[in-house]
């Protein structure tokens, strides 16, 4: 029998292991060892920290969970139900795959999921935020909803990259639906992410001031102009050059504000999301309110997006153009969102120690909430922005696209230089 202490260590010397949501194609079964042959996204976060894509799997001994009535397969068991339901070729989500640099044999993964509606494109990848409401449930006590998930471009930008004609068409498409969907209500427009900005401000290599993502005019109830867009960098440029100096460059980093559908908000607030949404940390010293607890903790992870009411009669599926979130595998360690996004340059940046040491972080679930910029959080909580229409992303599709025809989906892919565009997973 192993020794557990010494089991520890040689798990330890020998590099560890990491956790990972992934993205997955189905390649071979082996039924009777009960293991699945899978090829890793070339967009994982494990692909692109090295680790091999080609792997072998198997259920962990762990506790499952339970699975989802309205799956096509949902399980914790590599067995011949899953192959007929998930033959090779098609995509699953692994969630908790536990890997290691010196990986021999199967990788142990806790739980196995069909795409959405056996579609590939209803699966995401990416560097993710979480943001939701406060409330109080029935019985009095202190509640959370997630209502919106951000995906992170993979860098920041400069002015001169993102200030571009073919960034303010997508800008454009969001008002110009909205605007359409105000006029005839009963205009068939498809639910999308909206796309909106951060902001920060950077001076050897420390974020030492930034602006949590925006998508949505509060006052106006409409997504977000381009002008606007424009408007808000230059008078937050301004603001930091006299604040900090003239020394200090100031980036933009395009996110994508998915909505959460609403039958998943309570049950998402209770998964690994509701700790992104409960963490507060204030901006400075000067301006403490808001507190920024929801969209700065992040996590490499997968979303998944509604595929839409089936028809049996037809197989055809009401909806399924919709990009709801139904579910969001976030298992993997949680970091400061600028800790994670490199410059413009594609250099590591770090979030400033004056603002690290204001972080705050709330008490368990269940716990007494004695941490009051957590209270307040949910006060200056984004309300839920109107989903724009479809403005064509490019994020359900696979294939590389040309950054003068498509600049955000650029920022939304993968990237190993700065010369083949901005990027996000």
């Amino acid at each position: 029998m192993a020794n557990p202490m010494m089991q520890r260590y040689n798990d330890q010397t020998g590099g560890g292991g990491r956790v990972f949501d992934v993205k997955a194609e189905v390649t071979d079964y082996d039924l009777k060892a009960g293991i699945a042959s899978v090829r890793l996204s070339d967009h994982s976060a494990p692909v692109q920290e090295g680790f091999p894509a080609e792997i072998d799997v198997k259920i962990s001994t762990g506790s499952p969970k339970p699975s989802r009535p309205d799956a096509d397969f949902e399980g914790n068991a590599i067995d011949q139900r899953m192959a007929d339901n998930i033959p090779a070729g098609d995509t699953v989500i692994l969630e908790e795959l536990y890997i290691k640099a010196s990986q021999s044999g199967p990788a142990p993964v806790r739980w196995i999921s069909s795409a959405p509606g056996a579609n590939p494109a209803k699966v995401l990848e990416g560097q993710y935020t979480a943001s939701g409401i406060a409330k109080t449930d029935t019985n009095g006590e202190r509640a959370f909803e997630v209502t919106n998930i951000q995906q992170w471009s993979k860098r920041g930008m400069t002015p001169d990259e993102f200030f571009t004609d073919q960034m303010k068409a997508n800008f454009d498409q969001g008002v110009e639906n909205h605007l359409k969907r105000q006029n005839d209500p009963s205009v068939d427009l498809p639910v999308s992410a909206n796309v909106g900005v951060a902001l920060r401000a950077i001076k050897n290599n420390e974020v030492i001031d930034y602006i949590p993502p925006v998508s949505y005019n509060r006052d106006e109830k409409r997504p977000m102009s381009f002008d606007e867009v424009q408007a808000g960098y230059e008078g937050y440029k301004s603001h930091i050059e006299a604040t900090y100096g003239e020394d200090v460059s100031v980036e933009v980093v395009p996110v994508r504000e998915f909505p959460v559908a609403p039958s998943a908000r309570e049950i998402m607030a209770r998964s690994a999301a509701q700790r992104m949404v409960r963490t507060a940390s204030p901006l400075n010293e000067v301006d403490t309110a808001p507190n920024i607890g929801n969209q700065s903790l992040s996590v490499p992870g997968v979303i998944a997006l509604s595929p839409g009411k089936l028809n049996p009669r037809d197989g055809s599926r009401k909806g399924a153009e919709n990009q709801w979130v139904t579910d969001a595998y976030f298992s993997a360690r949680k970091n400061h969102i600028h800790d994670v996004i490199p410059n413009a340059n594609g250099e590591k940046v770090e979030v400033s120690s004056v603002i690290r040491e204001r972080m705050s972080y709330p008490a368990r679930p269940g716990a007494e909430q004695s941490d009051e910029a957590s209270q307040t959080q949910s006060q200056e909580a984004e309300p839920e922005p109107t989903p724009s229409a479809d403005m064509d992303s490019g994020a359900d599709n696979p294939d590389p696209l040309d950054e003068d025809e498509a600049l955000l989906d650029n920022a939304f892919k993968e990237a190993d230089q700065k010369s083949s565009g901005p990027s996000m997973g």
